[in-house]
């Protein structure tokens, strides 16, 4: 039905993405309509697991790796329940990084790092 409507309009389709049915990926996520969800694939939902399991398994964590951490945890909140207000400590953690640490591009500054305490990532 909908690829009949865009022909007779003249909206050209790439029928290689085209998917059927009631679950279809769109944007990086599965949107159910069905039992009416927007969720995760399998893929990047254990990929979330795993670098969240990195990062409290570390003692200490770089500002990139915590920019990396709540950059795809943002992502992923997107689906999930008040997942942005979680992600409020992380941010917090950000702001305790001299501003120079945020220079990737060298200028003398060493690899800066900040401890986490065993809560330090999870409430």
């Amino acid at each position: 039905m909908f690829s009949t409507l865009c022909s007779e309009v003249g909206v050209s389709i790439k029928t290689a993405k085209n998917e059927e049915g009631t679950a279809v990926s769109f944007a990086g996520f599965i949107l159910d309509t069905r039992s009416m969800v927007f969720r995760l694939p399998q893929k990047k939902l254990l990929k979330a697991r795993e670098i969240v399991n990195k990062a409290s398994a570390c003692q200490s964590l770089t500002l990139l790796d915590i920019q990396k951490l709540t950059g795809y945890l943002n992502f992923v909140s997107t689906v999930v329940p008040l997942g942005k207000t979680l992600l409020r400590r992380l941010y917090n953690m950000e702001l305790y990084f001299p501003p120079q640490a945020a220079s990737t591009t060298g200028g003398g500054y060493p690899a800066r790092q900040r401890r986490t305490s065993s809560g330090g990532l999870m409430p």
